[in-house]
């Protein structure tokens, strides 16, 4: 049975976490869904430039995780500390 790790992301995994906040955000190509934005919205939900600076530490009350099973980054959660409370998501894209 896989189980779940959950890490700190590092720069290594900016084009696997691009890739898997782009599909949530807009889906996959040629699947509809209607759990998307993409019928709101279009373009990229995360850039490379975005991610750049989460990654690089432009808060220090910021933090991204990586969901991974094996070597597959399967998700991600965005952790950051504003007025001394915890907010979970994704704030910065």
């Amino acid at each position: 049975m896989s189980h779940v790790e959950i890490r700190l992301a590092e720069a290594k995994d900016t084009e696997a976490i691009i890739k898997v906040v782009n599909w949530a955000y807009r889906g996959r190509e040629g699947v509809e869904t209607w759990t998307t934005e993409s019928h709101l919205v279009t373009g990229a939900r995360v850039t490379n430039e975005e991610l750049d600076s989460v990654l690089k530490g432009s808060s220090p009350n910021n933090c991204l995780f990586v969901a991974t099973i094996g070597d597959q980054l399967v998700g991600t959660i965005q952790s950051e500390i504003v007025d001394k409370e915890c907010h979970l998501g994704s704030n910065n894209f």
